[in-house]
């Protein structure tokens, strides 16, 4: 900043006051670098406000930690460029089996019939429609998710 005695100087080496008005905009600029990046088949970053989800598929664990390992390490460089502190006691990971997938689709499979069986305009109307899902379905596919 240019002042009457001169220009002033200021490292920044902290992340922007809490309920800034620019903050959000500095983010921005900030986390566009690592949204931006190619990452490898099967690996997509995605970030909600300053908190990022890593979603990383593949058919043998063996690839799958080769490349977890990988885009763990782009962002611990890019975290590390920026001064970002990554907290430990709030990174977690879910591991999906092929079994949880598949209980899933058979879930959907079950809604679909009952649908089918239903039809649009007869039989179960849409709010009965709903409550079978809310209390079978979703509870089937919430059952197998990681608490």
């Amino acid at each position: 900043m240019q002042t009457s005695e001169g220009p002033v100087l200021w490292e920044q080496t902290r992340g922007c006051p809490q309920g800034s008005c620019s903050g959000p905009a500095f983010w921005n600029i900030v986390v566009d670098e690592i949204l931006s990046v190619q990452w490898p088949q099967g690996v997509h970053l995605q970030a909600f406000a300053d908190d990022f989800e890593f979603i990383v598929t593949d058919n043998t664990k063996e690839w799958l930690r080769k490349i977890n390992k990988l885009a763990l390490g782009k962002f611990k460089e890019w975290a590390d460029k920026n001064k970002l502190r990554v907290s430990m006691e709030k990174s977690s990971y879910v591991l999906f089996i092929k079994l949880i997938i598949e209980q899933g689709k058979r879930a959907m499979d079950q809604y679909q019939h009952l649908c089918r069986i239903a039809g649009k305009t007869w039989g179960i109307n849409k709010n009965i429609r709903r409550l079978l899902y809310k209390t079978i379905i979703e509870r089937t596919l919430c059952h197998v998710a990681a608490a």
